[in-house]
């Protein structure tokens, strides 16, 4: 079964991969660069603000009323290009 598509302001998990500076490293080669490289995995979690091919905006805060509906705050851009995927949190099972 499909699953329905993610709508806004909807909580996400947004995994993506951060760039970062390593001013530590030195090197001598290309080779020792990029086998040093170790991705910056981050997941933010947030109401799903927007999301297209350039950007992707999570609010840590939904703060709607009937004269704005979409009125949010503690906006988080992410550049899409970055975004590795776009989830739903899991449901945690109740502990017995």
């Amino acid at each position: 079964m499909a699953s329905k598509p993610i709508e806004p302001f909807e909580v996400v998990v947004v995994t993506w991969v951060d760039a970062y500076q390593d001013g530590s490293a030195q090197v001598n080669t290309i080779q020792e660069a990029l086998d040093i490289y170790k991705p910056a995995v981050r997941q933010t979690v947030g109401h799903l603000v927007h999301r297209d091919d350039k950007l992707t905006i999570t609010a840590d805060t939904a703060d709607p009323s009937k004269e704005h509906p979409n009125a949010c705050g503690g906006l988080f851009y992410i550049p899409s290009s970055l975004v590795v995927s776009v989830t739903r949190p899991r449901k945690r099972r109740a502990k017995k």
